[in-house]
């Protein structure tokens, strides 16, 4: 290992510079993200580790720059124990979706802009923001430290958060896409949330920084609330959680039960 003295110390100004190289890679990868490469999830999570997280080994950029103390935008949808719940499970960064281009899990982005709070960064970092049917919890620095150090991001481990591995793996948030009684499960959850954490951040840090989402029409479910249009065009697959009871209130939100609803047709 090198002396002190043959180390350069960085200044100030070399780490406003790095704050602004890992934003311009943060922009990139949401891009090629939201361009339909969505394993670009795992490079976006080491950016944000390399933003965001401490260990007794290495220092995040915020904490350099002296910032990680200010409140971060975060635009999860409501707790799911506030109230009964109609979801078996809760992914409050990211929407159920079904629209032309097929069915699949995306990121709010702007579309819930006005549900939006900032919060200190260390509720923003812990709080829960994906609860799979079983009660398996993940924050975000869960999502963020498993995807970049165990998932492929930056290291390929043997074995992974177990959470993350039944959500990821073997869709324990239940939910499916189909047509007719031919359903498939419906992941990418985690590369979801993922994809808009990296967008909170992006608006923490840039605020005139905005991304709407591309999708003008279909189906979207997230937590409790519908995101957009309710309206499922014939030609797309639908969405619907797993064991839907008859006289639950259907999942669309319509406040109609299931069975005078979406469960007359599935």
């Amino acid at each position: 290992m090198a002396d002190r003295e043959d180390q350069y110390e960085l200044t100030q100004e070399d780490f406003e510079q790095q704050l602004e190289d890992q934003l311009q890679f943060l922009e990139n990868s949401a891009k090629v993200y939201d361009d339909g490469f969505e394993s670009e999830a795992k490079r976006l999570a080491v950016t944000l580790r390399v933003l965001l997280h401490d260990t007794r080994s290495s220092t995040s950029v915020l904490t350099h720059l002296g910032i990680k103390n200010q409140p971060f935008l975060d635009t999860a949808l409501k707790d799911p124990h506030s109230e009964t719940p109609v979801l078996k499970s809760y992914s409050g960064l990211v929407a159920a979706y079904s629209g032309p281009e097929g069915a699949r899990f995306i990121p709010h982005l702007d579309t819930t802009a006005s549900t939006s709070r900032l919060v200190d960064f260390e509720t923003w970092w812990t709080q829960p923001v994906i609860i799979d049917t079983e009660s398996r919890k993940l924050s975000r620095a869960d999502l963020i430290r498993t995807a970049a150090d165990q998932d492929g991001g930056k290291h390929v481990d043997a074995r992974l958060n177990r959470a993350y591995a039944e959500i990821s793996r073997k869709n324990s948030l239940q939910w499916f896409s189909g047509r007719s009684e031919e359903f498939s499960p419906l992941r990418g959850a985690e590369g979801a949330s993922i994809r808009q954490i990296a967008h909170e951040v992006l608006k923490t840090l840039r605020p005139n920084y905005t991304k709407a989402t591309t999708h003008e029409t279909g189906f979207a479910v997230s937590g409790f609330e519908i995101v957009f249009s309710p309206c499922i065009p014939d030609s797309a697959s639908r969405i619907i959680p797993q064991e839907m009871r008859r006289n639950e209130c259907c999942y669309c939100g319509s406040g109609l039960r299931y069975k005078h609803c979406h469960g007359r047709t599935s």
